[in-house]
């Protein structure tokens, strides 16, 4: 995996993603197992950037949906970062993002 200069700044970037990642499911989908499937949650952007603070209204259903492919992340429209991902989905408040293999790292739902 990339680790100096600028691909070390798109590694740690890819780490603090899945980070975000885990945070969002252990937050709203552990605690929140047991709501409606259409119940909207708001989610923090995976995007991984130190600044960001985006928050992502999303169903659960929308959620899971969005990650059950690894390696597959939430993030806001204008923070899509094509060094380490590709879009996997387009949608009007969100992007479903995919990280390029060189980044994809462990992923962090899996059981």
């Amino acid at each position: 995996m990339p680790n100096t200069g600028e691909d070390g700044r798109w590694t740690r970037q890819a780490a603090n993603e899945r980070l975000i990642r885990e945070f969002n499911y252990e937050k709203n989908l552990v605690d929140g197992a047991d709501g409606r499937p259409d119940e909207e949650l708001l989610f923090y952007c995976a995007c991984g950037r130190g600044d960001c603070d985006r928050r992502l209204c999303l169903s659960i259903a929308e959620y899971r949906e969005a990650h059950a492919t690894p390696h597959r992340f939430i993030v806001d429209p204008d923070h899509f970062t094509p060094h380490i991902e590709r879009i996997a989905e387009r949608h009007p408040a969100y992007l479903v993002v995919e990280k390029l293999p060189a980044y994809q790292g462990a992923d962090p739902t899996a059981e």
